[in-house]
């Protein structure tokens, strides 16, 4: 069975890489759930046809590895991160549009203030069915003896030390269409604050200094939503792949200062 990556992006928010004898024998037992899901794609390894510009990306990053849950990045339809990554790196990622976007209007500099954690679901909001793929999870998730807060206590820590982001600009003339041509180019244009910054940069009462805060809180709830709906047939072991529940259900927010 061909199950090449749709070329609609809203049919590919999650990929899984299955692999080949897995997808034939749910065609064998008629296990079709996994193939009518809207927001979900299957990516068959081997891959027969890594000609696609999508799948050679995927490769270079070693993605292609067989009971992977590929989540398809906010800022770009045809990138890509492993799930337990993805936190961390669209938030890293996001960072970096944002001082280039503050470099565009004018800034003089951009620093971080504060790294957040929080929980995006509760027990409850993915506890109802024994089935879907983030209960499977958290079934078998490795036990965390240290507390809650500890834990998100470590991880604001580890991204933290990550993004020691302290941007210094000459400052310039307010670029006004080449910061919105950048919004429009990486699907900035939902973050309220974002918006907000480009109608005050538009204006002749500029900012002098704010702070800002972003997060990816509303994206990653979307992944998780669709994950807390997908169920598949007991032999497709994805869940195992996921170890560590507390990997996959967090959102990080980074407070900045900027200067114009």
């Amino acid at each position: 069975m061909e199950t090449p990556l749709p070329k609609d992006s809203q049919r590919r928010k999650i990929v899984l890489v299955i692999p080949s004898h897995d997808i034939e024998k749910c065609e064998i037992e008629g296990e079709s759930v996994l193939f009518k899901n809207n927001d979900v794609s299957i990516l068959e390894v081997p891959v027969s046809d890594k000609n696609a510009e999508i799948v050679r990306d995927l490769a270079k990053k070693g993605l292609l590895t067989q009971y992977r849950v590929l989540v398809q990045e906010p800022f770009s339809d045809d990138a890509y991160e492993d799930l337990s990554d993805a936190p961390v790196k669209f938030t890293i990622k996001k960072a970096m549009l944002f001082s280039t976007l503050c470099a565009h209007l004018g800034a003089k500099k951009v620093h971080v203030l504060e790294v957040k954690a929080k929980r995006i679901l509760k027990e409850q909001d993915f506890k109802a069915s024994t089935t879907t793929f983030l209960s499977q999870i958290t079934a078998s998730s490795v036990t965390q003896s240290s507390g809650e807060v500890k834990i998100l206590a470590e991880k604001e820590e580890s991204l933290r030390s990550s993004i020691k982001l302290e941007d210094s600009f000459q400052g310039a003339e307010v670029d006004i269409e080449r910061a919105k041509a950048l919004v429009e180019k990486y699907n900035l244009g939902n973050d309220f604050n974002i918006l907000s910054l480009l109608e005050t940069m538009s204006g002749k009462n500029r900012l002098i200094k704010r702070k800002f805060t972003i997060d990816i809180f509303s994206e990653m709830k979307g992944v998780l939503s669709i994950l807390g709906r997908l169920s598949f047939p007991g032999f497709i072991d994805l869940a195992g792949s996921y170890k560590n529940f507390d990997d996959i259900n967090v959102c990080y927010s980074i407070t900045f200062e900027v200067e114009f």
